[in-house]
C-alpha cells in the first residue's frame, strides 16, 4: 500500500495542498486527496506518469512545479521562515529517522537509490 493508499485509508481527505516528493504517488490517489480549490506541489519527477486531469480539472486544482535549485534567495527565506515556524508551532514535525555522521554518506546514498530509505536521514558533520 502506498503512502496516498495509507492516508486515504485513515479517513483523511480533502487536504488543501498536497506536496509529491517521492515520484511514487498514484496522481489518481492525489486527486482523490486534494480539494476542490487545493493545490498539488510536485517537487520531484519520476517517470512518465499518467495524470487524470479531468479530475483535477473538475475540482479546479493548481499543479504546481517547484524545483529547489531554481528558487531565488528571497523564495527560500520566506520558505525557511514558515517551516521554521510550523516546527516551532508543532504543525510540522521532520519524519528523521537516523542520525550519521558524514562518514556513512556514501552507504545512505546508496540505500536511498536501493529504494530502502524511509523518512529522512540527517548527515551529521564533525565540527573541529
Amino acid at each position: 500500500m502506498g503512502g496516498a493508499e495509507v492516508v486515504a485509508s485513515a479517513g483523511a481527505r480533502d487536504f488543501e495542498a498536497v506536496r509529491e516528493t517521492s515520484g511514487a504517488m498514484e496522481w489518481s490517489d492525489i486527486a482523490r486527496l486534494v480539494r476542490t480549490g487545493g493545490k498539488v506541489i510536485v517537487t520531484v519527477a519520476g517517470e512518465p506518469a499518467t495524470v487524470p486531469w479531468a479530475q483535477l480539472y473538475t475540482k479546479d486544482v493548481t499543479v504546481i512545479g517547484f524545483v529547489h535549485s531554481r528558487a531565488s534567495a528571497e523564495q527560500m527565506a520566506r520558505a525557511a521562515v514558515i517551516v521554521n515556524r510550523g516546527v516551532v508551532e508543532g504543525w510540522l514535525r521532520p519524519n528523521i529517522t537516523e542520525v550519521v555522521g558524514l562518514d556513512s554518506a556514501r552507504d545512505v546514498h546508496e540505500r536511498m537509490e536501493a529504494g530502502r530509505v524511509r523518512g529522512r536521514i540527517v548527515l551529521r558533520v564533525a565540527h573541529q
